[in-house]
């Protein structure tokens, strides 16, 4: 089944639980005029086409192939790339690197912590580092500031803030400046 671009983000508006994490992709796209993105763990590539209305480019990744092809047929643009492989993205250097969710699906230290050697493996001085948990999560987002610490000579918080998820549920949001 074919959907427009139009129909798939009017289908996200409406979500009540989408919506919710949609709404931090609109919100992040208010400060990423010129920038280079990587969303790191993109999944459908949703919020990589809404972030590269205003991003100089846009870089979604997924280790899912089947995600990455699917986010390939949904969106195009001059400035938006889906990659599943890691050794595309390691070649590109980043002003900002989004992980809105990834770090709640892994499910041990060790697997958080190859997503924080990883990150080490980026070109550059260091980028904005943007990514969210919902709060029943919040011990691995804790653990993985943890480690983002020990490993970076400067790793300041910009900001940390909590937003409405759905029910009960709350999205805990970072933004943090690696160096």
């Amino acid at each position: 089944m074919d959907f427009t671009v139009d129909e798939i983000r009017k289908n996200l508006i409406e979500s009540p639980y989408l919506s919710s994490m949609f709404s931090l992709y609109t919100h992040l796209s208010e400060s990423v005029s010129g920038k280079r993105i990587l969303d790191f763990g993109c999944g459908y590539g949703w919020g990589c086409y809404e972030l590269s209305e205003k991003a100089a480019n846009v870089m979604g990744y997924d280790r899912d192939a089947l995600r990455i092809k699917t986010a390939q047929s949904w969106y195009s643009r001059n400035n938006l790339t889906f990659v599943s492989s890691w050794r595309f993205v390691q070649e590109q250097i980043f002003d900002i690197v989004i992980l809105f969710f990834v770090i709640s699906y892994e499910t041990n230290e060790d697997d958080i912590a190859a997503i924080v050697n990883a990150l080490h493996d980026l070109k550059g001085d260091g980028f904005r580092l943007c990514f969210a948990v919902k709060n029943i999560y919040k011990d691995k987002a804790d653990l993985f500031f943890s480690l983002l610490s020990e490993s970076w000579k400067k790793c300041r918080v910009i900001h940390c803030k909590e937003h409405p998820l759905f029910e009960s549920e709350k999205i805990i949001e970072y933004s943090l400046e690696l160096r």
